[in-house]
């Protein structure tokens, strides 16, 4: 049904809309192309990359980028204490993101219906994601290192390597000290952040380095109302206070680059520790004396021609991490300390050009080659696990051409890809033999893409659409398992992802952008867990999904007046799977219906900021048990900030309260969010 009317309301609305740039244009204008609109010498036009604009105070600058209408991008970079990664990404059109409790804990994002391993997470263009699960958790990931997150939904450009999926969330590190400054940030439940950046080189000459410093702590102990996961119940519900969810984390980015007469570098080295408690589901499963640290350290290098035609990526990372459960109150591993190591390498070779196609047209590409080593061993106590090992090749080619007299942009890409596992699979439980060594496993896939442009009437009604076919490779405990109950599969194939969609984009006056957007997301050889003993589980090749809907995005005002920005994303995902317990259920966790609205009102010196989250209920488990639906969710936030400015100097303090009307609000993941809180921040340039 929600596919009907969904392809009905699109041809209504694109009908208007073109009717309405229709209205809006003089007639005498063709608006076609012509080779003065390109420069050819041009760095950012031989980059490739898409055109964006930041979502802030300009809303006359569209948010909705052209060339490519399944991004969105979102400022990172703002006053005060602003929430974590996953707050920030909530209310984006397309991207739920599953939250495992407050501040700081673990979340993971779905794009469009995805899994979290169908998303690939980047930063700066270069992939996050280990081969032990295929996901990214975004709370490892600190705050004050990015300026922005750029949300691609459908398919993950080939242009960033580091395999194919759903969608991709690409981190935008801050480029630059921009003189230094200060920030400092205080909250609810013994929340407190700073960050300190400073040039220690100027810019602008051949050499500029900067510093960055961050710490950030919270306790995490705020009450919830504790429904025992049992929310169609309300005879065992009781008032409660989370445990062990407290953590701190500090560490630095050290950057710099250098500009020769032909060749460009660029390098960051980062470091950070966090460490704090690992509180567990709320119920039977909390593990409130359980602690976790983690130790991470990365160093990138960029080298290039001064045009950036030719260039150079190395990345080089590794992460310790050291769970202590004294108590075995976290799975079935043996009580006391477990330790883990992973490390990687990573290189990229990139080329980018562009001619003239005749008359009438022109060409631009980029070809990337990719190589990535994987390392992971594991320790518990009075066992060592076998090193394991990953190494993924691939290439990428990425075509656009445009014709000018059409007004027409078509951008083919293609992903090449081989990846090779070699090392045994582990037992399922502790004291069961370890497997056989096998032959190393090794996945062959490619990932084509074709996305069009059509500037119906120039700067005014764009038509964009996508469809292509990428894969998810399965990830190591799906393959080899884990000790805790998880057996291996070796005969896992990726999961088939087929994805579409069409939008339509209109800007009839500077002040006013409107963007709606048709998605249809399906997937094959989905991969499922199985119990196959009272203590045991397995992955299998078994399941099958789709999504389709609707996402609507608007905004409007003026850089100096009131401004609104918003959207609406309905979808219908189901279980297309051969079990008939399950096929045409809804999939877990991914509610029918959000919706989001942020206002922003300069009065002089003073902003105020206003912002509404809603989600539908959501189902916990494939069934759709009525007993395990969470309910639907509201949130509410207020801001305020000062500016003073003096002398080339800027000060900015901030408050916002969170949660306004002090909802109880779970997560759809079952895990409860903080009541009413409050936040405090001072900025210093």
């Amino acid at each position: 049904m929600l596919r009907r009317t969904g392809a009905s309301l699109l041809v209504v609305v694109l009908g208007c809309l073109l009717a309405a740039a229709a209205a809006a244009q003089p007639a005498a204008d063709d608006g076609a192309f012509s080779s003065a609109d390109f420069d050819l010498a041009d760095p950012a036009f031989l980059a490739f990359t898409d055109t964006i604009t930041v979502l802030g105070p300009a809303v006359s600058a569209s948010p909705f980028p052209v060339g490519d209408a399944t991004v969105t991008v979102v400022d990172l970079d703002r006053p005060g204490a602003p929430g974590d990664l996953a707050e920030l990404l909530t209310g984006i059109a397309g991207l739920q993101v599953r939250r495992y409790g407050g501040l700081g804990a673990e979340a993971v994002p779905s794009i469009r219906g995805s899994t979290s391993a169908q998303v690939q997470v980047l930063v700066d263009g270069l992939p996050l994601a280990d081969a032990q699960d295929g996901g990214v958790d975004l709370s490892r990931l600190p705050l004050a290192r990015y300026a922005q997150a750029e949300i691609y939904r459908g398919y993950v450009p080939a242009r960033f390597g580091g395999g194919s999926g759903a969608g991709a969330v690409n981190l935008v590190t801050r480029r630059g000290a921009a003189g230094g400054g200060l920030r400092l940030g205080a909250g609810s439940f013994g929340e407190a952040s700073a960050r300190w950046e400073q040039a220690l080189a100027p810019g602008g000459g051949a050499v500029d380095v900067d510093l960055l410093l961050h710490a950030r702590r919270t306790d995490n102990a705020f009450g919830f109302r504790d429904h025992n996961q049992t929310f169609a119940n309300p005879d065992d519900d009781r008032d409660a206070v989370r445990r062990n969810a407290g953590w701190r984390e500090h560490g630095g980015s050290l950057s710099g680059s250098w500009h020769g007469p032909a060749l460009l570098a660029r390098w960051r080295l980062n470091a950070l520790r966090r460490e704090g408690g690992r509180p567990g589901p709320v119920g039977a499963f909390e593990s409130p004396h359980a602690a976790l640290r983690r130790d991470g350290s990365d160093l990138r290098l960029t080298l290039s021609d001064p045009r950036e035609r030719l260039g150079l990526d190395l990345f080089a990372g590794r992460e310790d991490e050291r769970l202590e459960d004294r108590l075995r109150e976290v799975g079935w591993d043996p009580a006391g300390v477990t330790t883990s190591r992973s490390e990687q390498l990573y290189g990229r070779l990139t080329w980018r050009g562009g001619r003239s196609a005749g008359e009438g047209a022109e060409l631009r590409w980029r070809l990337s080659a990719d190589g990535r080593r994987q390392w992971y061993d594991e320790s518990v106590p009075g066992l060592s696990d076998p090193l394991r090992t990953r190494t993924t090749l691939e290439g990428a080619a990425v075509l656009e051409v445009l014709l000018y007299a059409p007004r027409l942009t078509l951008r083919p890409q293609w992903r090449w890809s081989r990846l090779e596992d070699d090392f045994p699979a582990l037992p399922a439980l502790p004291w069961l033999p370890p497997p056989p060594l096998a032959a190393p496993h090794v996945h062959r896939a490619a990932s084509p893409v074709l996305g069009a442009t059509w500037e119906a009437r120039p700067g005014t009604l764009f038509f964009e659409g996508h469809v292509g076919t990428s894969l998810r490779e399965p990830g190591w405990i799906e393959l080899f398992g884990q000790r805790g109950g998880v057996q291996g599969n070796r005969e896992l194939v990726p999961e088939e992802i087929r994805s579409r969609d069409l939008s339509a984009q209109l800007r009839p006056t500077p002040d006013l952008h409107l963007r709606l957007a048709w998605f249809r997301t399906e997937v094959q050889r989905a991969i499922l867990w199985r119990t196959t003993s009272q203590y045991t589980s397995q992955a299998f090749n078994a399941g099958a999904t789709s999504t389709s809907g609707l996402e609507l995005e608007a905004a409007v005002g003026r850089a100096q007046g009131l401004r609104l920005q918003g959207n609406l994303t309905v979808q219908d995902t189901r279980d297309r799977g051969g079990d008939p317990v399950y096929s045409g259920k809804d999939l877990p966790y991914l509610p029918e219906f959000e919706s989001a609205l942020e206002a922003a009102l300069p009065l002089g010196p003073w902003r105020l900021g206003l912002s509404w989250q809603h989600q539908a209920a959501a189902y916990r488990d494939r069934y759709n048990s009525a007993a395990d639906r969470i309910p639907a969710r509201s949130l509410w936030n207020v801001s305020v900030a000062r500016d003073w400015r003096q002398a080339g100097r800027a000060l900015t303090a901030s408050l916002e309260i969170v949660n306004l009307t002090d909802a109880d609000v779970y997560d759809v993941a079952g895990f409860p969010l903080p009541g009413r809180s409050f936040r405090a921040g001072l900025n210093i340039e």
